[in-house]
C-alpha cells in the first residue's frame, strides 16, 4: 500500500498558514496559539521532506479554528483542508482531531451573514477535502488489469459526522450559494465513497448470472443484518446539537469483520489477494451502506405539521427532497455495489443464530412499539465462510443471502413506501424513480417487495376510482412508468414487464389480493384511456400547449436524477413555494382528462407495447426464420440493443447487473415448496399461468362460499390433500383470501371444521411470546367471528396450544381461556364505538379474579395487559383504518391521512408476506413476539424470480390484455386530431399488430388490422379525408411491409387500401401520373384537407407501396398466396366497377402482372399455388365484356408467358401446361371474334419464338386450338388451323419429342368434326393422313420410341378430354403403351383419330376417315405385332359398333340434325362390311377378336332395325363361310354359343305369366273370335285375320314413333319347362308398356331361327329360299362337327317347343287378347313351323350323311328325329278342324319335308323306323282336303314303303319314290321344298 507523494508545495501552504497566524492581531488574543505556531514551524521547518503532520504540526490550526475568530477560523479551516487535500494528515487520531474540530466549528456563531457564508463554504471545503483524501492500493483483477483501491482517512462514525455536517450546512446556509457549494459537495461526497467501490473488484465476489450456483435454493439460509453501529439518535454527538427535523444523527464504526476471504478470481489461483486489501474494500462497502442507511433514514423522516407538509423551503422537506435525490444518484451511478457479497455487513451470534437489535430497534422507534428486551431474534443460519487461503469463484449465486442488496434492502423499501404515496409531487416524483430504479435493477432480489408496492401504491393510483388519489399523481405515474420502461436501451423495458408476467402473473406463489400484476396494470391503463370525465376539464386527447398553474411550477423545480445530469439546485430560492391555486390543483383529483388519456395511451404504447415488441422482435427473427432483422415495424435499435444485451459483460455493464444476460435463465428460490425450473419454458410457464389461475379462481369461490371454494381449490390442486394439516398451511399462508371467511369457516362446529381450525391453531408458535402478543398475533390470521360459541372454539385451542409451549405460565389451561375471552371482551368494550360505559382497570381485575386455580393473576400482569389493550387496539394491520369524519377535514390533512394509512398498509403487507416466507423457512419464527422484526431479520431473496429469455411468453402476454389496448387505441384514435397524439396511438396499433402477427394470433389481429383499417379506407368515405386517414395508411403499408408473411386473410384490407390509394393519385384511371399531376387532381378534391393532399401524393407513400410489392421475393408461400387472392379480388373488383368508364381501372392487375414477375422464380410448389389463383383470374379478366381490359390481359398473359418460358422445365413436369390454359379458356369462353384472334396471335408468336422452351405447354396451346377449331366464326378457324399446319411444318419435332403429338392428333379431330366448315374438315383428315408417314419417317419419333418412360398415363391414346367420346378407365387407348413397336405409339393416336372422324363427322369426311382408317389396316397391318393388333381391335375397330351394345335409352345421339337412319344405313353398314373383309384379309392377325366380332354381328341382328338385323345376318354368313377354313375347334365353340346366347336373348319369355288367378276382361270393342270358323274364306285368310301370328309382320310396325331403330333387344328371365310344360307359377304378367318390346322379341326370334337355318343350308352368294344340292351351299355345314350341329339344333328345338306351348295354351293367348295384346288373339305359329322345319331338316341331313362323325352318331340322332317326326304327324293329323283348316298352310312345309326326308332314308334306317311312322303317314290321307304337294310327297313315301317291303321293283318308281315325281304338263322334275 502507498501513500500519495508529497510535493514541494507542501511545506509553503503549511508555512504561510502559519505565518498568517502569527502576522493576525487576533491571534495574540487566543491563549497558547502563538506558542503553538511556533512549535509548527519549528517541526516543519526541521522536516523539508514532509509526508506527514505530527499533532504538534496541527494543534496551532485546531487552536485557531476553535478560536471562532473569524480570521483566523478561515486561515486554519484552509490550511486543515489543504493538509487533507495533501495526504498529510494519516494518523486515524490525528484525522478524528482535525474533523471535530471542523465539524465543532459549524457550530460557532458568526458576527454577520457574510462571515457566516465564508465559514460555511471553508467548512465544506475541508470536509469535503477530508472525505476525498485517501492513501491509493494497486492490485490485478481477474482479466491482470491494474486498478486502484482508495483507503479512505474518514470512515465510519467520522464519515457519518462529516456528512451530517455538510448536509446541516446546506439546510442552514442562507446564502442560496452556499446551499449550492455545499449540495455539490454532498453529492461529491457521497460520489466518492461510491467510488472507492469499484466495479472490478469483489473479494467476496458478487451476484453473476453467468456463474454455477454454489448453493442449493433449497438451502438458502438467510442471515439477518447484524450490523453493529448504533442507531441514529436524536441528540447530536459530544453534546452537539442537530437542526430540528433534519435527521441527522451521529453512528458509530461499524467494527471490520472480515474473516479471512478468497479473492476475486474465476478458479483456483496461484496467489491470493493481501488480506490487507480485502479489509480495505470491507471497510469501503461498510461506509457505502451505512451512507446510504443514514439517506434511507432521513427519507423516512415525516414530515412535522408545524413546517407544513407541501412547504418546500422547510428544513424537513428539503431534508428530505435531498436524501431521497442522492439515493437515486447512488443507484443509478453505482448500482454495481448492490450485486456485491458483503458478509461483512453479517454477524452470527454465540448460539449459531443471526441477529442484532439495531435494525430491530430502528424499525420499533420508526413504528413507536418498543422492543422486548432479551426477546430472540427468529433467524436462519448463515453458511461458514472459507477457510483462509482457500479458492473461491469469483461470483456467487444470486440468491446467495449476504450480499449488499439485502443489507440495505429494509431500509430502502420503507423509504419507497413512505414517500412514494406523498401528495408532494416533488417527493412523489424522486420516490417512484427510486421504485423504477429498484424495479429494473433490483427485481430479483425484491419479488414480494416489489408486488406488494405494486398492488398497494401503484396500482391504486391508476385506478380512477380513488378519490384519495390527486390527479397529478396519477399522470406523473403514468409518466414515469413510460419513461422507466422505454428508456434507452428499450429492450430491457420489455424484458422486465415479460418477467413482472412470469413472475406476478404465472407464479402460484406469488398470489395477491388484486390478482395478476400485469393483467391489472394493463387493464387500469386501457380505463385511464377509456374513462370518461368525471369533472370539469377537458376530455381532448390533445395535448396540452405549455406548462400552467402546477405543472408550470413544477417544470421549474423538477429535479432531474437521470445518471449522468448533475441536480439541480435545491435552494431555498430555486424550490419556490405553492400559491393557493397551485395548492388546490395539488389536491385535485381531477385535471386535464386530453392530457392524462395521452399520457395513458403512451405508456401503453411506448412502454408496454414498443418495449414488448424489442425484445421478441429479434428473438423472433432469430427462432422463426421469418422478418427482417432490424425492421421490427418500426422498432429503433432492437437489434443492436438485443446484440449489447446477449454480449455485454456482466462486470462492465451497468445494464446487466440489473439485467440478466439472455445466456441465462435464472430462479431465485427461498423455499422448497416451489418446483425448480431450468429454463423458462413457455410451455411450462403457460401451465403454471394456469395453475395459478385455478388458485385465483379457488380463492374468489372461498371469499364467497368458504366450503365451495375448498372444494375447488382441492380439485384444482392447490390445496394437496384434504387433510387438516394441509387445508390449515394453505389457509395461514395464502395471500388474497378473506380473513372474515376464514373466520367463519375454521369456526363452524362441524368435525372437518373443527379439525381444520385445530391443525390451524397448531400452525402458530407462541414460545416465550407475551400473551397479549401471542393472542395480537393469533388474531391477524383471519377475523374472529361475531358468534359467542365461534368464539369459544378459538380461545379454547388457543388457550391449549399457549399452554403447551410455554409451561408453568398458568396453572392450566382454563386459566390462559379465561384470560383469553376476557381480553376479547375487553378490546371490544374499549374500542366499539356502540359501548356507552367503558370498564375500567378495577372492573377488569375483578372480573378476572380466581382465574389461576382460585387464584389472582399478577395484578401487575393484569395492568399492563389492560393498559396494552386501551392504547393499542387488535385489529387487523392490513386493513386501512377508516378516519372519523374524514369527508369534513381539509384536502392537506385528508390527504395526509391517507397517504399515512396507505403507507402503513404497505408496511404490514410488507411484513405479512416476509412473515409467511419465514414460516416456510423457520417455522418457528411465526410465534415471535417482535413481528416486526420479520421485515428485516430476512434479508435474502422474497421468493423465486424467473428471468426472461423465450420470446414465447409474448404470446400469452398479448392474449391476456389485448382486449383492453384494442379498446384504448382504437377509442383514441377515433378522438385524435393533432399530429403527435395520430402518430402514437398508430404506432400502438403498429406494434399490436406486430405481436399478433408474430405468434399467429388471428383474432388480435383481425380486430386491429380491421380498425386500422376502417380509417385507412379513403375510398368512399362519407366525410373529410383527415391527415389521420393518409397516416393510417402509411402505419398499415408499413405494417404490410414488415409483417406481409404473417397477415393472413388480412391482406384483402391491405390491398383495398392500395387500391383506394392509387384511385386517389390517379383518379382518371390512367396510367400512373407524375407528382403534380396526381397532386393537383387530388388537390381538387374537396374532400381532402391540404395535409392530406401533400401526404397522398408524398413520394414516400408511393415508395412504400412500391417496397411491398417488390418485397413480396421475400414473403413466404401461404403469405405471397393470401396476398395474390386479395389482389386478384380487388383486381376483378376495380374492373367490373369501371367497365363503362373511358379508362377502365387495372392498377391491381397491372399489379398482379409485377408480382408475378418477382416470384416467378419461387419453387414450384409455391408457384403451382399463385398460378392456382392467378389462373382462373386471368381467365376472367381475359374474357371480359370490355375489349381494353381483356386486350390488355391477353398481352400481359404473353408477355409472362414469354418470361415463364425462359424457367426450364423438367420432363415429366406440367408447371407450362397450367400457366397457358387460359388461352385455352379464351378460345372456349369468349364471345368476341378479335380477342380470340388475339389469343391465336399470341400463341403463334410463343411457338415461333419459343417453341424449343416449350414441353407440356404444348398440350395447352392445342387444347386451345382445339376450342378454336369449334368456333362458328371461319376466320378464327383457319386462323387456328394455320397454327397448326405452321406447327406440323416447322415444329413437329418439338411436339413430339414433348409427348404432345396425341394433342396435335387431336386438334386435327376437331378442326375435321367442325361441319360447318367442310372445306376445312376435309383439309384436316387430309392433315391427318399425311401425319403417318410423316411420323413414321421423323427421328424424333424414333428416338422418342426408344425410352421407356415416354408415353405418361395422361398422353396414352387420345386425351379424353379432347375425344367427343369418354372412354374408360380400361380403354385400350390406354393400352398403346403396350405394344412392342415404338412407332405403334405414334401410329395409334392417328388410327384412333380416324375412328373419331368417323363417329362424330359429317357423312362425306367421315366416309374419308373411314377408308383411309381400313386401307391403311390392309395394306400396313402386318407391319404390327399381335399386341398392337389388341389394341387396334378394343380401341379402334370395335368401339365403332359400341351403338349396336345400347339400349334404346342410352343410345348417343350421333347428331341433332342428321337421322340416325343415315348414320346406321351409311357408314356403320360400311364399316361392317370393312370390319368383315379386314378379317378376311388378316385373321391370322386378328384370331383373337373372333369372339370380338361375333358380339358385334351377334348385336347387329339383335337390332330393332330390320335392315341392320338381316345386314348383320348376312355379314355373319359371310364372315363364317369366308373364314371357314381357318376356325378351329374353339372359335366354333364360339360361334355356337353365340348362337345359343342370341337365341336366348330374343325369346319372348315375356309372354308367359301365371294368368290362373285372374282372367282379365276383354278391352272395350275388343270380341274374341271364336275357335270354330265357319266361313268360306281361304286358309290364308282365316290365319292372318282371325288368329294373328305374332312374328309375322314386320318390325317397324311394332316400333313406337321417335324411337331409335338400331337398339338392342333387353334379356328378360329364361322361361323353365319340366316335361315341356312352360312351369307359369310366380311369373308376373307384362305391363301394357312392354308389349311393343315382347312383340319385337318375337319378329326378332323369327329373323334369328331363319338366319341360322340359311348358314347351314345355304351359300352367301344365292338366294335362301331355294334348297342347296351343291357342294358349295353345304360348306359349313360340313366344316361343323356333330356336337356343334346338335348344339344348333338345339336352339331350333327350344325354339320349336317354345311356341308350341305357346300356341297349345289358349287360356294363355286368351288372357294376352284381353289385356290389349293384340287385336286378334295372339299365337307363335310362323315361330313354332320354321323352328320344326330347321331342326328336322338338320337331323336328316346328319341321319344320311355318311361322314364318319355323323355316322357314329347316327343312332343318337334318330332317337331325336324320329319321336319328333311321328309327333308332328300326329299333331297334325289329330289337329281340330278349325284349327286345322286356319294353320295348314303353314304346317304343309313341315309336313311335305318330313315325308321327303323320311323317302330319302338309306334302307336299314328307314325299315328301323317305319312301324312307328307308317300310320301316322298314313292318316294324312284321312283329310278331307289335300294339297297337290303333300298328295305328291306322300305317293313318294308309299312308293319307298313298297320298295322297301318288296312289293315294287321298277326303277322308275324308285325315282318317283325318292321324291321325283313327273309334272303333267312338261315333264320336268320338282323337288319338294321344306
Amino acid at each position: 500500500m502507498s501513500s500519495t507523494p508529497s510535493t514541494p508545495s507542501s511545506g509553503v501552504f503549511l508555512r504561510l498558514a502559519l505565518d498568517s497566524l502569527s502576522k493576525a492581531v487576533e491571534a495574540k488574543k487566543v491563549t497558547g496559539l502563538l506558542d503553538a505556531v511556533a512549535a509548527a514551524r519549528k517541526a516543519v521547518d526541521a522536516n523539508t521532506a514532509l509526508t506527514s503532520v505530527e499533532l504538534n504540526v496541527v494543534e496551532p490550526l485546531r487552536i485557531a479554528v476553535a478560536s471562532r475568530v473569524g480570521s483566523l477560523v478561515v486561515v486554519g479551516m484552509d490550511a486543515i483542508a489543504k493538509l487533507f487535500g495533501h495526504g498529510l494528515v494519516t494518523d486515524k487520531d490525528l484525522v478524528s482531531l482535525c474533523v471535530d474540530v471542523i465539524c465543532e466549528a459549524a457550530l460557532a456563531p458568526a458576527s454577520d451573514v457574510a462571515s457566516d457564508d465564508k465559514l460555511h463554504l471553508q467548512i465544506v471545503k475541508a470536509l469535503s477535502s477530508a472525505v476525498l483524501a485517501s492513501s491509493i492500493s494497486d492490485y490485478q483483477n481477474r482479466t491482470k488489469e491494474v486498478k486502484v483501491l482508495h483507503r479512505p482517512f474518514i470512515r465510519d462514525a467520522l464519515l457519518l459526522r462529516s456528512i451530517r455536517t455538510t448536509f446541516n450546512i446546506f439546510l442552514l446556509a442562507k446564502s442560496p450559494a452556499t446551499q449550492i457549494v455545499a449540495q455539490a459537495s454532498l453529492t461529491q461526497m457521497i460520489q466518492a465513497v461510491c467510488g472507492r467501490v469499484p466495479d472490478g473488484f469483489a473479494p467476496n465476489g458478487r451476484a453473476d448470472v453467468d456463474a454455477p450456483s454454489t448453493l442449493s435454493p433449497n438451502n438458502s439460509d438467510e442471515p439477518d443484518i447484524a450490523c453493529t453501529a448504533t442507531d441514529l439518535h436524536d441528540d447530536g454527538v459530544n453534546g452537539s446539537h442537530d437542526v430540528e427535523g433534519s435527521g441527522l444523527q451521529a453512528v458509530d464504526a461499524i467494527p471490520a469483520v472480515c474473516g479471512e476471504l478468497s479473492p476475486e478470481n474465476e478458479g483456483p489461483t496461484e496467489h491470493a489477494v493481501d488480506p490487507e486489501y480485502v479489509a480495505t474494500f470491507d471497510m469501503n462497502i461498510k461506509d457505502v451502506y451505512l451512507v446510504m442507511r443514514a439517506l434511507c433514514k432521513l427519507g423516512m423522516k415525516p414530515i412535522p405539521s408545524t413546517e407544513g407538509s407541501t412547504d418546500l423551503k422547510s428544513h424537513a422537506m428539503r431534508s428530505k427532497l435531498l436524501s431521497l435525490h442522492l439515493i437515486h444518484t447512488i443507484m443509478c451511478s453505482h448500482n454495481h455495489i448492490f450485486f456485491i457479497n458483503t458478509p461483512g455487513l453479517f454477524v452470527r451470534s454465540n448460539n449459531g443464530e443471526v441477529g442484532t437489535s439495531e435494525s430491530t430497534e430502528m424499525l420499533n422507534n420508526d413504528s413507536n412499539e418498543p422492543a422486548t428486551p432479551g426477546s430472540p431474534h427468529p433467524s436462519s443460519l448463515m453458511p461458514d465462510p472459507p477457510p483462509a487461503g482457500s479458492n473461491s469463484t469469483g461470483h456467487v449465486d444470486i440468491y446467495t443471502p449476504t450480499l449488499f442488496v439485502h443489507a440495505i434492502k429494509p431500509y430502502l423499501c420503507l423509504c419507497v413506501t413512505r414517500n412514494a404515496v406523498s401528495v408532494v409531487p416533488q417527493v412523489f416524483d424522486v420516490s417512484m424513480e427510486i421504485f423504477g430504479k429498484m424495479l429494473v435493477d433490483l427485481r430479483i432480489f425484491l419479488k414480494r417487495e416489489i408486488s406488494v408496492i405494486f398492488t398497494e401504491i401503484v396500482l391504486p393510483i391508476l385506478e380512477s376510482k380513488s378519490t384519495l388519489v390527486t390527479f397529478h399523481q396519477r399522470t406523473t405515474l403514468l409518466k414515469i412508468l413510460t419513461t422507466l420502461l422505454s428508456s434507452p436501451p428499450i429492450h430491457r423495458g420489455g424484458r422486465l414487464l415479460v418477467e413482472i408476467y412470469l413472475n406476478y402473473d404465472c407464479d402460484p406463489e406469488a398470489t395477491t389480493t388484486q390478482g395478476n400484476l400485469w393483467e391489472r396494470l394493463l387493464t387500469l391503463l386501457s380505463r385511464v384511456v377509456t374513462q370518461h370525465p368525471t369533472s370539469a376539464g377537458s376530455s381532448s386527447p390533445s395535448p396540452s400547449p405549455g406548462g400552467t398553474g402546477l405543472n408550470a411550477a413544477m417544470d421549474r423545480a423538477s429535479i432531474q436524477a437521470n445518471k449522468g445530469s448533475p441536480l439541480r439546485p435545491m435552494t431555498t430560492q430555486a424550490l419556490g413555494a405553492f400559491t393557493k391555486d397551485q395548492l388546490r390543483e395539488l389536491y385535485s383529483t381531477s385535471g386535464d382528462y386530453g392530457e392524462q388519456k395521452r399520457r395513458g395511451v403512451e405508456a401503453i404504447v411506448r412502454g408496454v407495447l414498443a418495449p414488448l415488441v424489442a425484445w421478441g422482435w429479434e428473438r423472433w427473427v432469430v427462432g422463426s426464420g421469418e422478418g427482417v432483422a432490424g425492421a421490427g415495424a418500426g422498432i429503433q435499435g432492437s437489434a443492436d440493443g438485443l446484440s449489447e444485451e446477449v454480449g455485454a459483460s456482466v462486470d462492465g455493464s451497468v445494464m446487466s447487473l440489473g439485467i440478466l444476460a439472455d445466456t441465462a435463465s435464472v430462479m431465485v428460490s427461498t423455499s422448497g415448496s416451489v418446483p425448480v425450473l431450468n429454463s423458462d419454458d413457455p410451455q411450462q410457464f403457460e401451465a403454471l399461468r394456469v395453475r395459478k389461475q385455478n388458485l385465483l379462481e379457488g380463492i374468489k369461490a372461498f371469499n364467497v362460499k368458504p366450503k365451495k371454494g375448498i372444494q375447488v381449490l382441492l380439485e384444482n390442486k392447490s390445496i394437496a390433500s384434504r387433510t387438516p394439516v394441509d387445508i390449515a398451511v394453505f389457509l395461514l399462508n395464502t395471500e388474497g383470501l378473506d380473513k372474515s371467511m376464514i373466520g367463519d369457516f375454521l369456526g363452524e362446529n362441524a368435525e372437518e371444521n373443527v379439525a381444520i381450525m385445530h391443525a390451524f391453531v397448531d400452525q402458530h408458535h407462541f414460545t416465550n411470546v407475551p400473551f397479549v402478543t401471542a393472542l395480537r398475533n393469533f388474531l391477524q390470521a383471519f377475523r374472529l367471528p361475531g358468534e359467542a360459541q365461534k368464539i369459544d372454539r378459538y380461545m379454547l385451542k388457543f388457550a391449549e396450544r399457549y399452554v403447551m409451549q410455554n409451561p408453568g405460565r398458568f396453572s392450566s389451561a382454563d386459566t390462559a381461556y379465561v384470560l383469553a375471552y376476557s381480553v376479547i371482551m375487553l378490546n371490544t368494550d374499549q374500542h366499539s364505538a356502540q359501548v356507552k360505559k367503558r370498564m375500567t382497570t378495577a372492573d377488569f381485575l375483578k372480573n378476572n379474579r380466581g382465574i389461576d386455580g382460585d387464584q389472582d393473576l399478577p395484578v401487575d400482569f393484569m395492568e399492563a395487559i389492560y393498559d396494552e389493550i386501551k392504547s393499542n387496539e387488535i385489529v387487523l394491520k392490513d386493513e386501512q383504518p377508516v378516519t372519523k369524519g374524514a369527508d369534513d377535514l381539509p384536502a392537506n390533512v385528508r390527504f395526509a391521512k391517507a397517504s399515512e394509512n396507505r403507507a402503513l398498509k404497505t408496511e404490514e403487507r410488507l411484513k405479512a408476506s416476509n412473515q409467511r416466507r419465514a414460516n416456510s423457512t423457520n417455522p418457528s419464527s411465526s410465534g415471535s413476539s417482535q413481528e416486526d422484526e420479520i421485515f428485516f431479520n430476512h434479508p435474502g431473496n422474497s421468493g423465486v424470480f424467473y428471468t426472461a429469455s423465450h420470446y414465447e411468453h409474448l404470446k400469452s402476454m398479448f392474449e391476456v390484455v389485448w382486449m383492453g389496448i384494442f379498446t384504448a387505441l382504437s377509442a383514441y384514435l377515433q378522438e385524435a386530431e393533432d399530429t403527435d397524439s395520430i402518430a402514437l396511438v398508430l404506432e400502438g396499433f403498429r406494434h399490436s399488430i406486430t405481436l399478433a402477427c408474430m405468434f399467429d394470433m388471428e383474432l388480435e389481429r383481425k380486430a386491429f388490422m380491421s380498425t386500422l383499417c376502417k380509417f385507412a379506407q379513403i375510398g368512399g368515405r362519407v366525410g373529410e379525408v383527415k391527415p389521420k386517414n393518409l397516416e393510417s395508411v402509411k402505419v398499415l403499408l408499413e405494417v404490410t411491409k414488415a409483417l406481409g408473411a404473417r397477415l393472413g386473410d388480412g391482406w384483402m384490407d391491405v390491398v383495398l387500401v392500395i387500391s383506394n390509394l392509387e384511385k386517389l393519385q390517379s383518379p382518371d384511371g390512367s396510367e400512373r401520373s407524375s407528382l403534380e399531376k396526381r397532386r393537383e387532381s387530388v388537390a381538387g378534391n374537396k374532400k381532402y384537407t391540404e395535409e392530406a393532399v401533400a401526404l397522398a401524393t408524398s413520394q414516400s407513400m408511393a415508395l412504400l407501396v412500391d417496397k411491398i410489392f417488390t418485397s413480396s421475393v421475400r414473403l413466404s408461400g401461404p403469405a405471397i398466396v393470401g396476398f395474390v387472392r386479395a389482389l386478384c379480388s380487388v383486381s376483378w373488383d376495380e374492373i367490373t366497377s369501371s367497365e363503362s368508364a373511358e379508362h377502365p381501372r387495372m392498377y391491381c392487375l397491372q399489379r398482379l402482372v409485377e408480382i408475378s414477375y418477382y416470384n416467378m422464380s419461387r419453387i414450384r410448389v409455391e408457384w403451382s399455388q399463385l398460378w392456382a389463383l392467378l389462373g382462373p383470374h386471368f381467365n376472367q379478366v381475359a374474357t371480359h365484356k370490355n375489349s381494353q381490359v381483356s386486350f390488355f390481359a391477353l398481352d400481359k398473359l404473353r408477355q409472362l408467358a414469354m418470361k415463364f418460358l425462359e424457367l426450364e422445365e423438367l420432363p415429366n413436369f406440367k408447371f407450362q401446361r397450367e400457366f397457358l390454359r387460359p388461352f385455352e379458356y379464351v378460345m372456349g369462353n369468349s364471345k368476341d371474334p378479335k380477342m380470340k384472334e388475339m389469343a391465336l396471335m399470341c400463341m403463334q408468336q410463343l411457338i415461333q419464338g419459343k417453341s424449343k422452351a416449350i414441353k407440356s405447354g404444348w398440350k395447352s396451346l392445342f387444347g386451345a386450338l382445339m376450342k378454336a377449331s369449334k368456333d362458328e366464326n371461319e376466320q378464327v378457324v383457319v386462323l387456328a388451323f394455320d397454327v397448326c399446319k405452321m406447327v406440323n411444318k416447322s415444329h413437329f419435332d418439338s411436339l413430339v419429342l414433348n409427348g404432345a403429338f396425341p394433342d396435335f392428333i387431336s386438334c386435327l379431330v376437331s378442326f375435321s368434326q367442325n361441319r360447318n366448315f367442310t372445306k376445312t374438315s376435309l383439309q384436316a383428315v387430309e392433315l391427318l393422313k399425311q401425319s403417318v408417314p410423316t411420323i413414321t419417317a421423323s427421328k424424333a419419333a424414333m428416338a422418342v420410341g426408344k425410352q421407356e418412360a415416354f408415353l405418361r398415363p395422361e398422353t396414352r391414346g387420345m386425351n379424353a378430354s379432347t375425344s367427343s367420346a369418354q372412354l374408360p378407365e380400361d380403354s385400350p387407348t390406354k393400352m398403346a403403351a403396350s405394344a412392342d413397336d415404338p412407332n405403334f405409339r405414334f401410329l395409334f393416336p392417328i388410327l384412333f383419330g380416324f375412328y373419331e372422324v368417323t363417329m362424330t363427322c359429317d357423312l362425306e369426311v367421315r366416309a374419308r376417315g373411314l377408308g383411309y382408317l381400313f386401307d391403311y389396316l390392309k395394306m400396313h397391318g402386318t407391319e404390327f405385332s399381335r399386341d398392337s393388333w389388341e389394341v387396334i381391335a378394343k380401341g379402334v375397330l370395335f368401339p365403332i359398333f359400341d351403338d349396336l351394345k345400347l339400349s334404346r335409352q342410352d343410345h348417343r345421339q350421333i347428331d341433332e340434325r342428321e337421322d340416325v337412319t343415315v348414320w346406321l344405313s351409311t357408314t356403320l353398314v360400311q364399316a361392317l362390311r370393312l370390319l368383315v373383309e379386314l378379317f378376311t384379309v388378316q385373321f391370322e392377325l386378328l384370331s383373337f377378336g373372333v369372339e370380338g366380332m361375333l358380339e358385334i354381328l351377334m348385336a347387329c341382328m339383335s337390332q330393332e332395325n330390320e335392315t341392320l338385323a338381316r345386314i348383320g345376318s348376312t355379314c355373319l354368313h359371310q364372315f363364317i363361310e369366308n373364314n371357314l377354313d381357318k376356325f378351329d375347334e374353339l372359335l366354333w365353340d364360339r360361334i355356337c354359343k353365340s348362337f345359343v346366347k342370341l337365341f336366348a336373348n330374343t325369346s319372348p319369355n315375356q309372354l308367359f305369366f301365371d294368368y290362373s288367378a285372374q282372367i282379365p276382361d276383354a278391352p272395350l270393342g275388343v270380341i274374341a273370335p271364336p275357335e270354330e270358323e265357319e266361313a268360306e274364306d281361304s286358309q290364308e285368310a282365316t290365319a292372318t285375320d282371325t288368329n294373328q301370328d305374332v312374328g309375322s309382320e314386320p318390325m317397324a310396325r311394332h316400333i313406337p314413333l321417335g324411337a331409335s331403330t338400331s337398339s338392342i333387344i333387353q334379356f328378360s328371365d329364361e322361361l323353365l319347362f319340366l316335361d315341356g310344360v312352360p312351369l307359369l307359377a310366380g311369373r308376373t304378367k307384362p305391363d301394357k308398356s312392354e308389349f311393343q318390346g315382347i312383340i319385337l322379341k318375337c319378329v326378332l326370334h323369327l329373323l334369328v331361327v331363319q338366319t341360322l337355318h340359311e348358314i347351314l343350308t345355304t351359300s352367301v352368294s344365292k338366294s335362301a329360299a331355294s334348297m342347296a344340292t351343291s357342294g358349295d351351299d353345304e360348306r359349313i355345314y360340313r366344316a361343323m362337327s356333330v356336337k356343334h350341329l346338335l348344339v344348333l339344333a338345339g336352339c331350333f328345338e327350344r325354339s320349336y317347343r317354345f311356341a308350341e306351348a305357346f300356341n297349345k295354351d289358349t287360356e294363355l293367348r286368351l288372357a294376352l287378347f284381353k289385356m290389349g295384346f293384340m287385336k286378334q288373339l295372339p299365337n307363335l305359329l310362323k315361330q313354332e313351323v320354321a323352328s320344326i322345319s330347321a331342326y328336322i331338316s338338320i337331323l336328316f341331313k346328319m341321319i344320311v350323311d355318311d361322314q364318319g362323325d355323323r355316322l357314329e352318331s347316327r343312332t343318337e340322332i334318330a332317337g331325336k328325329l324320329i319321336p319328333l317326326c311321328h309327333q308332328v304327324l300326329y299333331n297334325f293329323n289329330t289337329m281340330e278342324p278349325g284349327i286345322k283348316n286356319r294353320n295348314v298352310v303353314a304346317w304343309k312345309p313341315v309336313i311335305i319335308l318330313i315325308l321327303s326326308a323320311l323317302a330319302e332314308m338309306d334302307d336299314a334306317l328307314f325299315q328301323h323306323n317305319l312301324p312307328e311312322l307308317y300310320e301316322e303317314a298314313m292318316s294324312i290321307l284321312l283329310q278331307p282336303t289335300l294339297d297337290l304337294d303333300v298328295r305328291v310327297a306322300l305317293h313318294a313315301f308309299a312308293i319307298r314303303v313298297g320298295f322297301a317291303c318288296g312289293a315294287i321293283r321298277d326303277p322308275v318308281v324308285k325315282a318317283t319314290a325318292n321324291g321325283v315325281v313327273p309334272n303333267g304338263v312338261d315333264g320336268t322334275m320338282v323337288v319338294p321344298s321344306p
